[in-house]
């Protein structure tokens, strides 16, 4: 397989920055509301519906930054040829087994 070249590595970069700087604020917001979660969960009586807002929310959140990746990992995708395509996906596949521990 071909290595990436020097101006697929610049386009890698500064996409990767692009998503991080869309998605920072999306995490924030989703550690923000994952703390008034468990506010609310120590509360007695638990408010459901509180709950279920909270919950609803941080899987719209959940959505979002991964549709974000989602885009990242098509913008990359477009500058590499089909070999190095193959490869991407297999690292990107091996990488987010790893993370999930399967």
């Amino acid at each position: 397989m071909k290595h990436i070249t020097e101006s697929q590595k610049k386009v890698f970069i500064a996409r990767k920055a692009h998503f991080r700087s869309i998605n920072e604020p999306l995490y924030d917001r989703y550690d923000s509301v994952m703390i008034r979660l468990q506010h609310q969960v120590s509360i007695t009586p638990t408010d459901t519906a509180i709950i279920r807002k909270y919950t609803d929310s941080l899987g719209l959140l959940n959505a979002q930054i991964r549709r974000n990746w989602i885009s990242y990992s098509i913008e990359v995708r477009r500058c590499l040829s089909k070999e190095q395509q193959l490869r991407y996906d297999k690292l990107t596949l091996e990488h987010l087994k790893c993370k999930i521990g399967k």
